[in-house]
């Protein structure tokens, strides 16, 4: 998601709108779980995003349970963004989703966003990472998305339909220089495999040029 969808940034002027409770639905199979339901049933969660760039209004994405990681879960984690909100005083369906409670109802901002992967950048360092915190912002969560599920071997379309991309121009986001993405293409790029190739030309016809004769 871009931050301008679930955090307070800096720019006032923005044509996206911040994602709110109501934008948030939950799933078991086919029946819709409301705030009073146990959320804890839920292996689905529909996301709708109602005014974004490019003038795209109400899309929906909807992503299923990770049942092997509950931290990066999709669904558990909107799970818990949901709660939080919802236990605040005064909590409607317009509330937006980065609103929290420290004595008076405040809101997750871009720069405590930044701040925190920074943080994280700099502990891990630049000899795992390959990159220093300052080269990173909020926009890296998005580029890093997109190459994440690139390199599990997500198809391009399934890229753009997550990331909603109407074009392939999330291909910039997809690093070359990463290690992962060549790995096992210099041998591939070796393997025997024949093939023939076509010719273009269009002079090229079913008989010998020779034995075609004047139709006059």
């Amino acid at each position: 998601m871009r931050s301008c969808e679930y955090s307070t940034v800096r720019t006032k002027q923005t044509r996206t709108r911040r994602l709110c409770l109501r934008n948030i639905r939950f799933f078991q199979g086919r029946r819709q779980l409301f705030i009073n339901d146990d959320l804890s049933l839920a292996d689905t969660v529909s996301i709708t995003f109602e005014f974004q760039k490019k003038d795209l209004r109400n899309e929906t994405v909807t992503m299923d349970a990770n049942d092997e990681n509950d931290i990066l879960c999709p669904v558990k984690a909107w799970i818990r963004i949901v709660r939080r909100v919802a236990a605040m005083p005064g909590t409607t369906k317009d509330t937006p989703v980065n609103a929290f409670f420290s004595g008076a109802e405040k809101e997750i901002t871009s720069v405590m966003i930044i701040a925190r992967l920074r943080a994280v950048v700099d502990i891990l360092g630049k000899d795992v990472l390959g990159y220093e915190s300052s080269d990173i912002g909020t926009h890296s969560l998005r580029s890093g998305c997109a190459m994440a599920l690139h390199l599990a071997g997500v198809q391009v379309y399934m890229i753009m339909l997550i990331g909603r991309w109407s074009s392939d121009a999330f291909l910039r986001y997809i690093r070359r220089q990463v290690r992962e993405f060549s790995a096992g293409v210099s041998k591939r790029m070796v393997q025997p495999f024949p093939f023939f190739t076509i010719p273009d030309n269009f002079a090229h016809t079913l008989m010998p040029t020779s034995t075609l004769k004047p139709n006059f």
